[in-house]
């Protein structure tokens, strides 16, 4: 259960499931505490990381002791080159595991073997289709090479597989207003719709509760309009 909320970005609905466990009297596991912290970190509460990994750190589970190093590197914002090796170091254990193979890619990304992170973001995808972050992940790198159209088709999955995270959507449009300036051909409808979007965006910059509200209001007809994109 709190694997398919971390996978469906549904962040409250994982963290109020571990509270009531807690309230509960149940017995926190060390992969739940290992949970915890990673929705923590893709929602940027950071402030939750510290004690979380201390949490981690007093377990003397096999799976404790692998996911340590990675747990303290991303709580500390440790250098990428540390990253790749904390990560590497628990894929040997857990090869399985869509979460290491997303940071994985993240920091092969960060160290600027982008040919290499493609490869290890669609390993995550591959291993939980219906996580959006990693496909949001891979459209944005493709947006950054220039790949347009594979960015965009990267974020029409990732709004099909969460499409009420913000994160997702916003790649779906800044890939298509891209491959708008770059003169691919898309429906006229989903054209106007996209662009509208980004220009009252753009115009919300500086308040970021005001530019989460007008992504919001267009999500349904941009939702309606991209699944007659071919």
């Amino acid at each position: 259960m709190l694997n398919r909320y971390l996978w469906a970005g549904e962040h409250q609905r994982l963290q109020q499931s571990i509270a009531n466990l807690a309230r509960d009297g149940v017995e926190i596991s060390d992969e739940v505490i290992v949970i915890q912290f990673i929705s923590c970190w893709l929602n940027n509460q950071r402030t939750q990381l510290p004690e979380l990994s201390r949490l981690l750190g007093h377990r003397n589970s096999h799976r404790a002791r692998c996911w340590q190093p990675v747990v303290a590197a991303l709580a500390t914002d440790t250098s990428s080159n540390e990253m790749l090796s904390a990560a590497a170091a628990v894929l040997q254990h857990y090869p399985q595991s869509p979460v290491l193979r997303y940071i994985h890619a993240m920091a092969l990304q960060s160290l600027g073997d982008q040919d290499a992170a493609v490869l290890a973001y669609r390993v995550a995808i591959a291993m939980s289709p219906r996580w959006s972050t990693p496909r949001t992940a891979l459209s944005r790198l493709q947006r950054d090479r220039g790949d347009f159209r594979l960015a965009f088709c990267e974020a029409v999955e990732a709004v099909r597989a969460a499409p009420h995270t913000d994160d997702a959507l916003n790649a779906l449009i800044l890939s298509a207003a891209k491959m708008h300036a770059d003169g691919e051909q898309l429906q006229i409808e989903v054209q106007q719709a996209i662009l509208k979007t980004v220009q009252q965006a753009r115009n919300q910059t500086t308040n970021v509760r005001s530019r989460q509200i007008c992504l919001q209001r267009f999500r349904h007809s941009i939702m309606s309009l991209m699944w007659r994109i071919d």
